[in-house]
């Protein structure tokens, strides 16, 4: 919100299809309508991570629109930044471990007896 001039409220929004910033201008009463659009009633939950849209249900999805012979463009590769080296800012490379890791049951653990000598 920019702030408010008589009975206005100035806001910026971010254009979901394009990613642009705009600034907009509505009465007091259409600001709190966009605004109370995205709370829920009491009892109700978002539904978006229920049935099909849930996170896990990816394969399920992809079966109901082969059946529906939806044609979805395939998604594009997201690319990760590199990490930086804090103290230079040159990218850092990855690496495999070059040291084996002992096993879990290979380390033997000592009991309370053992601790205090009594064995």
């Amino acid at each position: 919100m920019l702030g408010v001039e008589g009975d206005s409220v100035r806001f910026h929004y971010r254009d979901g299809k394009t990613g642009e910033l705009h600034t907009r201008s509505l009465s007091g009463a259409g600001f709190l309508w966009l605004l109370l659009a995205h709370v829920l009633p009491r009892g109700f939950r978002r539904c978006r991570s229920y049935g099909l849209l849930h996170h896990r249900r990816t394969v399920l999805l992809q079966r109901v629109q082969l059946m529906l012979r939806v044609a979805l463009p395939p998604a594009e590769p997201r690319t990760r930044r590199p990490l930086l080296c804090r103290h230079c800012g040159q990218p850092m490379r990855i690496r495999p471990a070059t040291h084996a890791w002992p096993c879990i049951e290979s380390v033997r653990t000592r009991t309370p007896a053992e601790d205090h000598g009594t064995v």
